[in-house]
């Protein structure tokens, strides 16, 4: 939880400095999927604690940008874009009371690491989502 508040101050400037989005979003994504991997793998002590905040680091970080994704759209626009956030909040909010119990817990049952590997998957989806996105950014726009 740490790490993902702390991603949510951070990750917008480094979004900026980089001025393209989709590069960042899948650097986000795979990493925090190869983090939770490793997060609980790993033995307790400080290697735990680094990773397991590393990895909320890592998945909190394409919040700030997703969210404010339809606004940047030249097809929703600051005109739209209250509806379209509002959908978005909606889609997300309705995923996690119903893809975790009625999809995930199924699937993983009892067993941990297949909770766990589940959360490793859907944070490469999303890697996979990020690559039919549109390049968006400050240098997306320019053409560099």
């Amino acid at each position: 939880s740490m790490g993902s508040c702390i991603s949510g101050l951070i990750v917008p400037w480094i979004y900026k400095k980089v001025g393209k989005y989709k590069p960042c979003l899948l650097a986000f994504s795979v990493s925090g999927a190869v983090l939770a991997f490793i997060s609980w793998q790993a033995p307790e002590g400080i290697i735990m604690i680094v990773a397991t905040f590393m990895t909320g680091f890592f998945m909190g970080a394409s919040f700030p940008l997703l969210m404010s994704f339809p606004v940047l759209f030249k097809e929703i626009g600051p005109r739209y874009a209250a509806s379209a956030g509002g959908l978005v909040a909606t889609v997300q909010l309705l995923a996690a009371p119903l893809v975790i119990p009625y999809v995930v817990t199924p699937f993983a049952g009892a067993n941990v690491y297949k909770l766990l590997g589940a959360a490793c998957v859907f944070m490469l989806l999303m890697g996979v989502i990020v690559l039919f996105l549109p390049e968006l950014g400050m240098k997306a726009n320019k053409g560099q």
